[in-house]
């Protein structure tokens, strides 16, 4: 399934990303460790691709670097006067990029951060459409008037070019935010303030500008080490061009009391109360909602109960009542161990719908699910030479009316062996099974247009010698289809593997080699299949 590819994807290239960039330095309290001392690291590399197919599919989720280019890279600057700051960069201009950096003022009372970031991106597509991108600033700053009491600003610009296959319209939009914000200790209790301003723009006038205003207030109120009650209010004011305003007022009261050294009692009680009158048909007017849970710890046991109820008082253009839905739902969690060496959790839910929407189609029967429920197993532990986990989930979809019924079954288990002191095997299979009925007996069913899907993964982490490390991971996945509609990505496969071989030299500086051979089938659209001999050479040092 898409999702099941996305992942997929995202953590090969996660892991190829971790294999040649070092961590960045982390300046730890001046008051329980000495200051820290000036120094650079620097990474930088050489790649290839070796692609074959369409570059799209394979650069959907991420673009790895390619020719020469520069890595992670940190100075750290070293502290002058209770001055302290460090700078760094990920990436070169012509790829995905990340800059930053951040100072400290007044021994930490004072400080700041700023970073830009760019993200490159495709649709996958055999269309020849333009890139997309994405880059976004922040920066913000905090600054403490006592130790207990802090100001607070932060800003951001997100500017995204985003392109679809046609006919579906382009995107070129910007959202600019701010907020100014104090927290800190007012009387007996703990106060919050905060303002925020927040304005969307679409110059390709596909969607409507829209500027969002509003104000925060909280208050917390501890009684004693066992009772705690914060109450908040919150205001925002909704505009746009050639429109009524819009707002939503919230009022939200939070308390936890912890009963006894073995049982917590929370609750929260919300009602938001919402006024959209360009809104043509029916609308939410109000939104209520009531939450209450037990934690109960017992012999080594720990459970947690969980009732939710929630409800959307729903009203007309001409703002006549309409109806109330009523969501109520239930959860549970119970977790503990089975003797020494395993932990067995267990999760389950149930939701219920009630005072169905009015529904003014030609259908009048309820297009909303009327339950949820799922549950989920998970057992996990071993001993310091093998371990593992099993996993099994069940979810559930139901609209009575419509005689739909829709389920996902998911297995999943792993297993680690060490094979000695420096050398360990890992291995991981999972399983995802769909399947529906409805009242539609005929070709296509509701089934034909589920997605099974499977992943496995083994892998190998070896540390040569105290200099040389190695690592070797291969995945296979497919997702199978009945696909009546004949559309792409419903049936499709690949196998990805990546080896890296690490070596660090006495005086800190450091080499990496990964090759990673990948291959992914699309059996409706031939187009989107690729194979790549991904090669990257890196290299860091610090000075």
């Amino acid at each position: 399934m898409q999702r099941l590819r996305t992942s997929l994807l995202a953590i090969v290239f996660s892991l190829c990303l971790l294999s040649f960039s070092g961590a960045r330095p982390k300046s730890p309290p001046p008051e329980t460790v000495p200051s820290p001392q000036p120094f650079s690291d620097l990474s930088f590399g050489w790649s290839s691709w070796g692609l074959s197919g369409s570059d799209k599919k394979f650069r959907n989720y991420a673009s790895p670097p390619q020719n020469l280019y520069l890595g992670l890279s940190t100075i750290l600057f070293p502290p002058d006067g209770g001055q302290t700051g460090n700078l760094w960069a990920l990436g070169a201009a012509e790829h995905d990029f990340s800059y930053g950096g951040g100072a400290t003022f007044l021994y930490g009372r004072l400080t700041g951060r700023l970073t830009v970031q760019r993200n490159r991106f495709f649709s996958p597509t055999p269309v020849l459409i333009p890139l997309s991108q994405r880059v976004t600033r922040r920066a913000s700053v905090r600054y403490l008037i006592s130790p207990d009491f802090a100001l607070s600003y932060s800003y951001s610009m997100d500017l995204e070019d985003h392109f679809f296959e046609p006919p579906k319209d382009s995107l070129n939009q910007w959202t600019r935010y701010w907020d100014i914000g104090a927290e800190g200790k007012a009387g007996p209790g703990q106060l919050t303030l905060a303002y925020q301003h927040r304005h969307y723009s679409d110059r390709t006038v596909v969607r409507p500008n829209v500027t969002v205003r509003g104000w925060r207030i909280a208050y917390l109120l501890e009684g004693g080490q066992n009772l705690g009650v914060e109450a908040s209010l919150a205001r925002f004011a909704i505009t746009q061009r050639g429109r009524p305003d819009n707002d939503v007022t919230s009022l939200a009261l939070f308390g936890d009391w912890i009963i006894g050294s073995d049982t917590d009692f929370s609750v929260l009680l919300r009602r938001d109360s919402i006024d959209l009158p360009f809104i043509a048909n029916a609308s939410v007017r109000e939104r209520r909602f009531l939450s209450a849970s037990v934690r109960h710890h017992l012999y080594g046991w720990n459970l947690l109960l969980r009732a939710t109820q929630r409800e959307a008082e729903r009203i007309r253009g001409d703002r006549s009542f309409v109806d109330v839905p009523r969501w109520r739902t239930w959860e549970g969690r119970l977790s503990g161990r089975l003797g020494r060496d395993f932990r067995l959790t267990l999760r389950g839910s149930a939701q219920h719908l009630s005072h169905f929407p009015v529904m003014t189609a030609r259908d009048p029967r309820p297009l909303f699910y009327d339950g949820r429920r799922s549950f989920q197993a998970r057992l996990e532990g071993g001993s310091p030479l093998l371990s593992g986990y099993f996993s099994w989930a069940l979810d559930q979809y139901d609209n009575d009316a419509r005689l739909l019924q829709m389920r996902a079954r998911t297995l999943a288990f792993g297993v680690q062996y060490q094979l000695s002191p420096k050398a360990s095997l890992f291995g991981e299979y999972a399983y995802e099974n769909w399947t529906a009925r409805s009242e539609m007996a005929e070709f296509p069913t509701l089934d034909s247009f589920l997605s099974n899907s499977r992943l496995t993964s083994v892998g190998l982490q070896w540390s040569i010698d105290r200099k040389t490390s190695l690592s070797l991971g291969i995945s296979d996945f497919a997702t199978a289809n009945d696909n009546p509609l004949l559309l792409r990505n419903l049936n499709t496969s690949g196998s990805f593997v990546t080896a890296s071989l690490t070596y660090r030299f006495p005086a800190g500086y450091r080499v990496s080699l990964i090759i990673a051979p990948w291959r992914y089938r699309d059996r409706i659209a031939g187009v989107m299949n690729y194979d790549t001999s991904l090669v990257l050479l890196t290299g860091s040092a610090q000075f």
